[in-house]
């Protein structure tokens, strides 16, 4: 299995993949990867800032660029298919059947953690009981931080079978509806689906309601590619100062939070429910980073570090799953052996190393494998070549 930093993967064309929206994902998973991290060793006692990512300098997170641009590819891949239904269910099922495996996973490391882990991970009551655990996670009932994120994906995409059909015949309709159920969370938050939660809040973190909008917004867009529009906006000169005003604008108003001056009031920014500025923030920095990427594409079309980031924006699911597996063994490995801030920056770096070494794994293995099929088809489809090659 070789794997090679091909700079035809970092080309533009109708017919490939935009890279571009490789590298906007690659970077949020690197983000989310370091986030959660940050996170969980703060929570366990870390003193020191974590690694700054877009997510400290803003109000919203890298999670809305992932539902936003993951709708996205399906209003790409899906919208337009005769198949597009069973292909979604297909895909929530890889999606349910990757994150039970993360659970297990994460389940039988624990067996082993440091019982402070446990706590601020809320994995104990899977571990009280490791057979309710899992039917209670399997059933989207409780589950430990950091695994419920692909729930969401699982309903979003099942949920995606109708609107899609939606989408084809009305589209108007369907956006009106997926504004109205967002707003509605607006006006009432408590509008959410009960859970049994290990934290106590008893409802689903991202309010599946609000999220929505981000996940189905992305499915139109998609679906009349408008990101290569988006792309041309913020590429303009004067398009790209203005956002870079106004994300340094919402730089400077969390700096004034850090001081405890109350700028900007929290129901506008609450992130359960996706609230109105945070909307807006996520949009503006999904324009950053595309003039950024397109920059970079045009830069650097050989550079090995942007080839790389590319192909974690490719493997997403993998990288993922494989991040959250890691933030649960570093963290444990940094509590028994170095619990220390230069022992949070070597974990960061191994967190990195991991996820790459995943997105290089999984297009080695895809790669392999579609050279499989490739040669038993011509195989089977050249029957005479192959008795002509036997009789020789």
């Amino acid at each position: 299995m070789q794997f090679r930093f091909s700079p035809v993967q970092l080309a533009s064309s109708k017919s490939a993949r935009d890279v571009r929206l490789d590298l906007v994902r690659g970077y949020a998973m690197l983000a989310i990867a370091i986030n959660h991290l940050s996170y969980l060793m703060r929570d366990l006692g870390m003193e020191g800032r974590g690694i700054p990512t877009l997510t400290v300098l803003g109000y919203s997170s890298a999670a809305e660029l992932f539902f936003l641009l993951s709708g996205y590819m399906v209003g790409l891949v899906y919208v337009g298919r005769a198949d597009a239904s069973r292909r979604l269910i297909s895909r929530a099922a890889t999606i349910y059947l990757v994150n039970l495996a993360t659970f297990l996973t994460v389940l039988a490391l624990a067996l082993s953690e440091p019982p402070a882990l446990s706590s601020v991970t809320f994995i104990g009551h899977s571990l009280e009981d490791p057979a309710r655990g899992i039917v209670d996670f399997a059933l989207f009932r409780q589950h430990p931080i950091l695994l419920d994120v692909l729930f969401y994906y699982v309903v979003l995409m099942i949920a995606a079978v109708p609107v899609v059909a939606l989408l084809k015949r009305f589209p108007a309709a369907a956006m009106a509806c997926s504004v109205a159920l967002y707003l509605a969370v607006q006006f009432d938050p408590q509008l959410n689906i009960p859970v049994k939660s290990a934290t106590g809040s008893n409802v689903w973190s991202f309010n599946p309601f609000a999220w929505q909008l981000l996940f189905f917004g992305g499915i139109l867009a998609g679906r009349h590619r408008l990101y290569d529009r988006f792309a041309a906006l913020v590429a303009k000169p004067m398009v790209l100062g203005a956002l870079c005003l106004l994300f340094l604008l919402a730089f400077l108003l969390k700096l004034a939070e850090l001081g405890d001056i109350i700028v900007i009031p929290l129901e506008w920014i609450d992130k359960t429910g996706v609230a109105p500025l945070r909307l807006v923030h996520a949009l503006l920095v999904l324009g950053l980073l595309t003039a950024v990427a397109g920059f970079v594409q045009r830069v650097l079309p050989r550079n090995p570090l942007v080839a790389m980031v590319a192909r974690v924006g490719r493997n997403t699911l993998q990288c993922f799953a494989a991040s959250v597996v890691a933030t649960y063994a570093l963290a444990a490995l940094w509590l028994r052996f170095a619990p220390t801030y230069l022992g949070y920056l070597a974990c960061a770096a191994v967190m990195l190393v991991l996820v790459c070494l995943t997105a290089l794994l999984r297009e080695g293995w895809r790669g392999r494998f579609r050279r499989q099929a490739t040669a038993a088809s011509d195989t089977v489809m050249s029957p005479s070549t192959s008795l002509a090659s036997r009789r020789t």
